[in-house]
Parts: structure tokens; sequence; C-alpha cells
């Protein structure tokens, strides 16, 4: 029997374009995880997680994000929940590689029109954000 941990933080923007702070962690525990390859004689290291993501820029047509770089990195992959105001918290990718870089800029061609439509003009917006990375030795996903 094999456990796994995931953390989640979230951070808001309200319609003036003002950022909030990113919440402490919550670390919550997953029991009887079994490992999806098959192996389940060994336990699953999951790459660790990235902390302290954060927004340098924040508008309603532009989202300016950052953060740490991890040593053992190939490649970022961001995620969202397209400011989806609903129960079912549905992450969705955002970039499936952000080139290697720690910054990534979601603007009103690559959020799908969502940044810079009137609506979040007018009503503002939250949206949550992740970001995960994809491992160079063993190409795991964080």
């Amino acid at each position: 029997m094999w456990s796994k941990f995931f953390t989640v933080t979230v951070q808001a923007i309200n319609k003036r374009a003002k950022m909030s702070l990113l919440s402490e962690p919550a670390i919550f525990e997953v029991k009887n995880f079994t490992d999806v390859t098959g192996n389940d004689h060994l336990p699953y290291q999951a790459p660790n997680p990235i902390h302290g993501m954060s927004a340098k820029k924040a508008s309603w047509d532009e989202i300016e994000l950052m953060w740490p770089e991890m040593p053992d990195a190939a490649d970022y992959k961001l995620y969202w929940d397209k400011g989806a105001q609903d129960s079912q918290n549905i992450i969705s990718v955002l970039a499936a590689s952000t080139n290697r870089t720690t910054s990534f800029k979601v603007d009103h061609k690559n959020s799908g029109g969502i940044l810079g439509s009137e609506y979040v003009q007018v009503h503002g917006g939250v949206f949550k954000f992740r970001v995960g990375y994809i491992q160079q030795n063993t190409k795991k996903e964080s």
C-alpha cells in the first residue's frame, strides 16, 4: 500500500486587476496509490512540486506568471481553470511547453480569447494556475 501527497495553492484577481497574495499551500494525501506503470513493487517517487508561482504583472488582458527554476526540469507545463466559477474545478492545459523558461505570458491569443475579452474587462475574473515540470532523467511530470 502506497500513498501520494499533493499540494494546492490559490491566488485570485479581481475586476480591477488586483492580485491577491498566494495562499499557504494545503497538503493532502491520497492513500492506496498504485503506480499506473504496473510497478507495484516499487513506490512511485513523484518529482518535487514547484512552490512560489506568482504573477509579475496582471491586467484584464494579460497575466505574466513566473516560478522558481527546478534544477532537474527538462521543461515546464502550465495548467489553468479558464476562470470557470463552478464546483468542478476543471484544470486544462494552457501551455504544453514553456520552452524551458520559468515565466509565461497569458494573453488574448493563448487564452482562447478569455483574457482581453469584454466580459473580463467589465467584470474581472478569478483564474487558478498550476505549473508542473518534466524531469530530465525520468520524463515524469511533477
